[in-house]
């Protein structure tokens, strides 16, 4: 795929972070360990093969309800699936039932089970996600955790090979209880995405309406 300008300063960006900022290096990248994260994430990513990538596509797609530019989730529990750079939408953002960024919702005291697959190719382009307070805009590096921070999954690297096909993807997931109402965002963490690709969307735990 090619890369603009900006794409390809992000990935210089991202290189100069790596050397500050050891952590940022693309998984096997281990869960950030934090009282204030109430989540557990595996040990390591999953490399998994192109069928099964479409696989999770088309069960993202098939997940939660769609209104409007909104994903709902309801329920005790809720699965939540996003591809990063999911084939046939936009570069450089996350996609939830086929839809890029869209505003999530789920029920005040739902189990969540969060799965990202990263299907981006190329230097720079890993894709991790957070979930907390941190509201946009958003600076250049994000600092993990995020205020109010109540999931995350580590960077994942990019595809191996450029050819879909062909390559192996790695996936993640991480599960926890949505114990609190109110307003969070979730956005990837890889220095510039959030600010410069507005690689972040609104992710709203709701309390069940009253009748």
């Amino acid at each position: 795929m090619l890369r603009s300008f900006s794409q390809v300063a992000a990935a210089a960006l991202f290189a100069l972070a790596t050397i500050m900022v050891p952590h940022l290096t693309a998984r096997a990248v281990a869960p950030h360990s934090s009282a204030a994260v109430r989540s557990t994430a595996s040990a390591s990513p999953h490399q998994i093969s192109y069928k099964t990538a479409k696989r999770l596509i088309h069960q993202s797609e098939h997940t939660g309800m769609k209104m409007g530019k909104m994903v709902m989730f309801s329920g005790k529990s809720a699965h939540i699936i996003i591809i990063a750079n999911q084939p046939g939408l936009k570069d450089m953002t996350f996609a939830i039932h086929g839809m890029v960024n869209p505003e999530v919702t789920v029920p005040v005291g739902a189990k969540v089970q969060l799965t990202l697959v990263n299907m981006d190719f190329g230097g720079g382009m890993a894709h991790g996600i957070v979930i907390g307070k941190l509201t946009p805009p958003y600076a250049t590096a994000v600092p993990v955790p995020v205020p109010g921070q109540i999931a995350q999954i580590p960077l994942l690297a990019p595809r191996s090979r450029q050819t879909r096909s062909q390559a192996k993807y790695y996936a993640d997931s991480t599960t926890f209880t949505a114990k609190k109402p109110g307003t969070y965002y979730y956005l990837c963490q890889m220095p510039t995405h959030a600010k410069m690709f507005k690689m972040y969307g609104k992710f709203e735990v709701v309390k069940p309406s009253q009748p």
